[in-house]
């Protein structure tokens, strides 16, 4: 391949922490026709609302907040039929890469990185208090119209055993973190349905935070994103901009994702030096380039290089698809879940002599326009949504959609940090020779889970120097 015809496309994407906020006021006490989840029916008229207070940190200060909570406690992991997690996955590994082709043209010569998987979860904890059409098309659009009543049980168990990367005393050891937290944010004064509480206590073991959104809406922006920041690590800071939360937001559901962890195989700092990546404008700029030769899994033909190169926990890894220049344009639009899937059964085990280069940056996306066109119009639109199993008091809608990820890529490991919000409003408004992979030109990553194979973080690099 002739690299001085390259241009750098460093394609990022990441399925890893999404929060998710909404903004609505009280719940139906049915759930959807669909039932989805019927057996919580059962006991609201038992469950007592606990009011409680809870202490966050807020500008360096400690705040306390009320909150209501449902007494049932987060279930454990459940017995479930083997292909009900795996058919979760499937649903959110194919959204994502639907949500990538739906934004990828907005971001023309630019890195993109997202966590599809914090996005899924904070839209499975709006699409289960939606009802009708509005409910209908938020599952076609996250391919999980077929899981029925098991979406719930699913979603804690794959949650459990994501989170579960980071609990060993071999990964605690190693500096190994992965963290995701739920957190929701209501109307002080408005009328919760109990069916609602024991969802959000049942399956993501969330309470619900009281705050005045009509009269100190700028007091609550600033409390929900300090938590962010401080779920985050810092990396994830003003997630929800000035005057998006306003007097008729009702509900921020908020969910969050923070990722650290080394390689399994870390590069040496002294074989890193400054080397040409080739850009997609024709351009060149010298980045700081990693290299190592390692016995990894990989592929290697004429339109393409692919490696995947572990973490140190052994069951997270990150893929690199770096494609030939002349390709880059026609594998970005055909790539799906399907191409991923049959790159991984090509894979050799070989030594390759492997460079990459050190990156850092976010990026901020605007959700809604994106959602509205994937086939979720009807959440958007104040005179069509139906939230009915969240409140009765007033027809509520999706007002804004926000996320922001961000990703560091360095010789020791990755960190990585998502947060969404999605804000709900009243109506009104072995080989013998090394292969040579060399990501010096536009590529692919995607960070998945070996074991379940659920991808957290996926996306692309144009420039690893731009933040």
């Amino acid at each position: 391949m002739d690299h001085k015809k390259k241009h750098s496309l460093f394609y990022w994407m990441v399925l890893f922490g999404l929060v998710f906020t909404s903004a609505c006021t009280a719940v139906k006490t049915e759930l959807s026709p669909s039932d989805q989840i019927s057996n919580l029916d059962e006991t609201s008229q038992n469950v007592q609302q606990n009011i409680m207070t809870d202490t966050i940190n807020q500008q360096g200060a400690e705040m306390n907040t009320e909150m209501i909570k449902s007494d049932l406690p987060r279930i454990g992991v459940e017995n479930l039929p083997p292909e009900t997690v795996s058919n979760l996955v499937l649903a959110n590994n194919q959204f994502a890469f639907d949500f990538y082709s739906q934004i990828r043209s907005k971001y023309t010569n630019e890195n993109i990185v997202i966590s599809p998987y914090s996005i899924n979860l904070s839209l499975a904890m709006v699409s289960g208090s939606a009802s009708g059409q509005t409910q209908t098309e938020m599952h076609q659009v996250l391919h999980d119209q077929d899981l029925g009543d098991q979406i719930y049980p699913a979603w804690n168990n794959l949650s459990a055993e994501i989170e579960s990367r980071a609990n060993s005393p071999k990964t605690q050891e190693a500096g190994f973190d992965l963290k995701i937290t739920n957190a929701i944010w209501g109307q002080a004064g408005y009328s919760f349905e109990q069916t609602y509480l024991n969802l959000l206590a049942k399956y993501y073991g969330a309470g619900l935070r009281l705050a005045d959104f009509k009269n100190e809406p700028e007091t609550a922006r600033l409390q929900i994103n300090d938590w962010v920041a401080e779920q985050t690590n810092q990396h994830i800071m003003d997630l929800i901009p000035d005057g998006a939360i306003h007097p008729l937001t009702r509900l921020a559901v908020i969910n969050a994702v923070y990722f650290k962890a080394p390689w399994r195989f870390p590069f040496q700092s002294e074989n890193t030096n400054q080397e040409i990546f080739f850009q997609r404008n024709g351009e060149t700029v010298e980045v700081p380039m990693m290299h190592q030769t390692q016995d990894l899994s990989y592929v290697k033909t004429e339109e393409l290089s692919m490696v995947v190169f572990p973490y140190s926990d052994g069951k997270l890894e990150m893929v690199f698809i770096q494609p030939s220049a002349d390709k880059f344009d026609v594998f970005e639009q055909e790539l799906t879940l399907q191409t991923l899937k049959s790159l991984r059964e090509q894979q050799k085990w070989g030594s390759v002599r492997f460079s990459l280069p050190r990156y850092q940056f976010s990026t901020d996306v605007n959700l809604s326009d994106a959602l509205i066109e994937m086939g979720m119009p009807s959440a958007f639109d104040p005179d069509r949504a139906d939230f009915s199993n969240i409140t009765k008091e007033e027809q509520i809608y999706i007002d804004a959609a926000l996320h922001k990820a961000f990703i560091d890529v360095n010789e020791e490991g990755t960190e990585a940090a998502a947060a969404t919000a999605i804000l709900l409003a009243g109506k009104g408004m072995p080989a013998k020779e090394p292969v040579e992979i060399n990501l010096n030109s536009p590529f692919f990553f995607i960070l998945q889970d070996r074991e379940t194979g659920v991808i957290l973080f996926y996306g692309r690099v144009m420039n690893p120097l731009e933040d």
